[in-house]
């Protein structure tokens, strides 16, 4: 149906405290998977004002809506967003985790 980017940056938050405490790495390859996506799909790194989070994948780009995309501020957990690095290196928060893939 459609995916909750405040539900998957706090699952991919909660894996980068996992892979902080216990250095599992099956924490860290489920993290990594999330916060690449995230950059991927759900962060428009060139937005007028800087980069913005979608709140789901389907419905919220401006390509979807006559009114320019959907932002909802409830959406961004900022201290996940400081923890993504651990699990995507690359990941700065602009979506540029493409190069994080490899």
């Amino acid at each position: 149906m459609n995916d909750a980017a405040d539900g998957d940056l706090l699952v991919a938050w909660a894996l980068a405290e996992a892979v902080a405490l216990w250095n599992d790495p099956s924490h860290r390859v489920a993290g990594r998977g999330i916060a690449i996506e995230l950059g991927r799909k759900l962060i428009l790194p060139r937005a007028a004002h800087g980069p913005l989070l979608l709140p789901g994948v389907a419905g919220s780009a401006a390509e979807d809506r006559a009114g320019g995309p959907v932002v909802n501020l409830s959406y961004w957990v900022f201290p996940a967003f400081d923890r993504m690095p651990l699990l995507a290196p690359k990941f700065d928060g602009t979506g540029s985790t493409a190069a994080a893939a490899g």
